[in-house]
């Protein structure tokens, strides 16, 4: 399963540029979090949108819950 939470702060236009992170900062045997953020042009430009995303590794057969492999997010992985 997942949840995401977004906050739109500004319209983009046709034609700009974005500039989109994306960063681990959650994670557990079996969900991670993600922060998204959206920017105009370049990191330190107009943020268009803010969100969270969190979201459970499931086994693709049974689609329960599964232990995130160490190799999805190597060293970010205790």
């Amino acid at each position: 399963g997942a949840e995401v939470q977004a906050k739109f702060l500004g319209p983009a236009r046709l034609n700009d540029n974005l500039f989109v992170t994306a960063r681990l900062t959650g994670l557990t045997r079996v969900s991670f979090d993600i922060e998204q953020n959206i920017y105009r042009g370049a990191i330190d430009g107009e943020q268009l949108l803010a969100a969270h995303v969190k979201a459970a590794y499931l086994d693709a057969d049974t689609m329960r819950p599964k232990r995130i492999p160490s190799t999805l997010f190597g060293d970010s992985q205790s």
